[in-house]
């Protein structure tokens, strides 16, 4: 402890041949050395939080092999043979980002969200983005017992568990073996939150570097960085409108983003070099009358039926599709794709 002192001693000293403007490090910082890019769960740890139940060490090569679990569906395992391939359909970034792609964490806004893919040039996509997931403390929650029932049960506040059923069941393929669990936790590990993400305003850093050693203020501490993002992803089912033909009631509708959640949404799976969906799209008329001639139908593979309920597996057809909850495509945005369709079409 005393070498890492002296180090972090060094580093802020070094500041005296920088700039007159750029600040040395406080006693503050050189006792807790944290700063804006340590993990949230440093932090927290140091505060006296205990340690979650799917936490993993850091170490390289499990995080490694947890990132082509979840980029390729496979890796070396123990026996350095390739495992066997998760699933045949799917793979984790067909419905999860792993990069932030909130612009504020305390809030769940779709648009703001679509803004934000569009600025960074990201996938918009069903599932929760599995940047900071591990500094969470539930998943699949509200509505998602609707879809899977009891199952839920047991993964709604186990990261484990809530893996496993999308290994299982939202990937159509297999149980995870343990070894895997744990290196997909250590990759999830190593995108959590930084406190940069929490956006601390300078009060809130000098209480917390003042105080992290104080245990009589630790709890309070730990309360006030959990106020700064959502400990859940809200997952809230909604309904088609009654009138398909009407459509959603909006004051206005917006084809240019319309196009953004064709091109970033629909595309992330339809488009021919995803190779997710077996129905394609392309930026043709064709696609787009296609589209056009399901807005009004009340079948199950009507576009608000799609968008909304989505489809489920079936014997001989594996692949399905997830629906949109509200927080992950709003009414405006589907009455915006309709514009966009629409316009294309013509």
């Amino acid at each position: 402890m005393f070498k890492y002192l002296i180090s972090i001693a060094l580093i802020c000293t070094s500041s005296l041949f920088l700039p007159v403007s750029e600040p040395a490090c406080t006693e503050e910082e050189i006792s807790m050395g944290w700063d804006q890019n340590t993990p949230l769960s440093t932090v927290l740890f140091s505060l006296g939080e205990e340690k979650p139940a799917h936490f993993v060490a850091p170490d390289e090569n499990e995080i490694r092999k947890g990132k082509e679990l979840f980029f390729e569906g496979r890796t070396t395992g123990p026996n350095g043979k390739k495992s066997a391939i998760i699933s045949k359909f799917y793979k984790c970034n067909n419905c999860h980002n792993t990069q932030r792609e909130d612009p504020e964490l305390t809030i769940t806004d779709p648009q703001a969200r679509l803004d934000y893919a569009v600025a960074n040039n990201l996938p918009f996509l069903q599932g929760t983005t599995l940047y900071g997931t591990v500094n969470k403390s539930s998943w699949y929650n509200d509505d998602y017992i609707k879809k899977y029932g009891d199952l839920v049960l047991k993964a709604r506040n186990n990261l484990r568990e809530a893996t496993q059923i999308c290994a299982q069941h939202c990937s159509q393929g297999r149980v995870l073996k343990k070894w895997e669990e744990d290196a997909l936790m250590a990759y999830f590990g190593s995108i959590e939150y930084k406190m940069a993400d929490l956006k601390l305003s300078k009060e809130e850093w000098d209480n917390l570097l003042k105080n992290g050693n104080n245990a009589a203020k630790q709890e309070e501490l730990r309360k006030m960085i959990h106020s700064k993002y959502l400990s859940k992803s809200p997952a809230t089912f909604t309904e088609p409108p009654k009138d398909r033909e009407a459509g959603y009631p909006v004051a206005a509708k917006n084809a240019a983003n319309g196009k953004e959640v064709f091109e970033r949404s629909c595309l992330a799976c339809h488009s021919p070099e995803s190779k997710v969906s077996d129905s394609y799209f392309e930026d043709d008329k064709l696609t787009f009358n296609y589209l056009k001639q399901r807005m009004n139908s009340v079948m199950y593979d009507s576009y608000y039926d799609l968008i909304r309920h989505g489809t489920y597996a079936s014997k001989g057809h594996r692949r399905y599709m997830p629906n949109y909850t509200a927080e992950k495509l709003s009414d405006q945005q589907v009455e915006d794709l309709r514009a966009y369709i629409e316009e294309k079409s013509k």
